[in-house]
């Protein structure tokens, strides 16, 4: 299976996944592959195939062209392209093509250490150790041949039952349920009353108890069985080695040991869970009642199975993370250009914080849309206001702007948050501006009774911006006078077809664009009138797009 991946111009490492035989790329919806994030690309640009024979490339005639490593395409031909090859759309965007293995690279690499780890058991349990072992011994006694035999069978049940580990530990799971997996295999292999699962927190490093498990349920009842010798444990980290002590309550390693006088711990084992680089935590298990209930086999074989869990419990992390992460980009994608996610992706911030900031505010609406749907069916409406919808925000990511929401037949729009602009007002007014222009295309494909007319208001300031909301549902806003001056600008200021800007997103663009002062007007939640100004068209029709 291969994928593109962006390396230029869009979300940087986001990865397409060629899932058919053929997959157009373009700007519009239908598209297989998305790219909305310029005006270059066609509406169907390319068409990539996934052949027996490899991966071929097609120009569907675009307008900008297509290019592999740098050469252009003749429209209309099929072009063949290997992993690690360039194609560049429009001069926009860069991809290259890859295959689902380096995808997968992190699961990989850890695939590759649990077969080392494998091999590493095998070579402990291989049939010619135990044949050694057989040959060696001295059999005078046909009780001593019967031990041997029985040493022998128990040390391949043991490879056996590694193997059936190895199958459960490899699947990927969400790690609590990870955990309760390993728990439940540590007690099929070792006969232990109590076992515990503990985890070094990954920034402190602290010790967190993730997972009990009592092989008699009604032990629970008594509050001292819920603890663990921490002595034990510690050692076992800090001294990375696995731990067997036939009873711990005259073992002098831990003789300063309170915890194992207090409960009174008799036989105890611990592994520590070692990665490649570092330990992540240990796998502690013992028994109250009874002394000389493990040995040197159990001890290997618990060690065996902690290199495995290890590696499982960071593929589990790896894969939660990845994820959560998704998750992330997915939610923040829809109100966020590419550029301003990637920033915010690369802070680590799922949530954004509330700060006061400098923003430029854009609302935009539908004239008369009341009206509008009394005369045409809810699917055209739905149809009407999802076009609507996805050419403004076309032209609000295309600025750098992030979406704040859509209101009815409203869309409005943030400059300057909360990934800073230094020209955030230069860009909401020509976000306007390309709003106007492409609803000049829009009107072309919509019949008579579905043209429509907007009026856009915009005014900037200081606002509070983050997320708000319930522990629940939170959505990412902004607050404050300049929030509502410019909805009052667009409701009660602006025409239809025209561009009204306050007196501050004025005096930051003046210099840029052509204005008509329009007055003072005195609006809803404000004492003093404002000052509002018209963005000029053209000389032609100067008031209305």
């Amino acid at each position: 299976m291969y994928q593109l991946i962006i390396e230029k111009g869009g979300p940087i490492n986001k990865r397409f996944r060629l899932l058919k035989n053929q997959m157009i790329i373009g700007r519009i919806s239908e598209c297989d592959i998305v790219i909305p994030y310029s005006n270059e690309i066609s509406r169907r640009h390319a068409e990539i195939c996934v052949r027996n024979d490899g991966c071929y490339i097609t120009d569907l005639n675009s307008s900008n062209g297509t290019m592999i490593n740098g050469i252009p395409l003749q429209p209309m031909q099929a072009y063949p392209i290997k992993v690690n090859d360039r194609i560049m759309i429009a001069d926009e965007i860069r991809f290259r093509l890859a295959t689902d293995a380096e995808y997968n690279l992190h699961f990989q690499q850890m695939v590759t250490a649990f077969q080392e780890g494998i091999e590493n058991t095998s070579r402990i349990f291989s049939a010619q150790k135990i044949l050694a072992d057989f040959e060696g011994k001295s059999l005078h006694k046909a009780e001593k041949a019967e031990d041997v035999i029985f040493q022998a069978k128990n040390k391949i049940n043991l490879l056996e039952i590694l193997n059936r580990i190895e199958k459960e530990l490899i699947a990927i799971r969400p790690i609590n349920e990870y955990l309760d997996l390993v728990m439940d295999l540590v007690f099929n292999i070792i006969p232990a009353d109590r076992g515990f699962l503990v985890l070094c927190d990954e920034i402190t490093g602290e010790l967190k108890s993730e997972k009990l498990k009592l092989r008699k349920a009604e032990v629970s009842e008594t509050r001292e069985w819920i603890h663990f010798s921490k002595t034990i444990i510690e050692k076992a980290i800090q001294d990375n080695v696995a731990i067997l002590t036939p009873d711990a309550i005259i073992d002098d390693r831990f003789a300063e040991g309170e915890s194992i006088f207090s409960l009174g711990i008799r036989s105890a084992m611990c592994v520590p869970l070692w990665t490649k680089d570092k330990i992540i935590g240990a796998i502690y298990v013992d028994t109250l009642t009874s002394r000389d209930c493990f040995d040197d086999d159990a001890l290997v074989l618990l060690s065996a199975f902690a290199n495995h869990a290890a590696i499982g419990i960071e593929q589990a992390r790896l894969h939660e993370t990845i994820i959560e992460q998704s998750k992330i980009r997915e939610r923040l994608e829809r109100y966020h250009s590419p550029e301003v996610v990637e920033r915010i992706i690369q802070k680590d911030n799922s949530r954004i914080e509330a700060a006061e900031c400098e923003v430029t505010i854009l609302f935009a609406d539908i004239v008369g849309f009341s009206t509008l749907i009394q005369q045409i069916s809810p699917i055209e409406i739905s149809s009407l206001l999802n076009g609507f919808y996805s050419m403004a925000t076309e032209a609000i990511f295309r600025q750098g702007g992030t979406l704040d929401k859509f209101i009815g037949d409203n869309v409005m729009a943030i400059f300057g948050a909360p990934v800073p602009l230094k020209n955030n007002a230069e860009r909401a007014v020509r976000c306007a501006v390309d709003i106007m222009e492409r609803l000049i295309h829009f009107k072309k494909e919509r019949p008579a009774e579905q043209q429509i007319l907007l009026r856009i208001g915009i005014n900037s300031g200081k606002v509070i911006a983050g997320d708000f909301g319930s522990t629940r549902r939170m959505e990412y806003s902004v607050l404050g006078e300049p929030v509502n001056t410019a909805s009052r600008i667009q409701s009660q200021v602006a025409q239809p077809g025209q561009i009204v800007v306050g007196e501050t997103t004025y005096k930051l663009t003046k210099a840029l664009f052509e204005y008509i002062y329009l007055g003072k007007f005195k609006i809803r939640g404000k004492t003093s009138k404002i000052n509002a100004y018209l963005i000029s068209s053209s000389p032609e029709d100067p008031h209305i797009y």
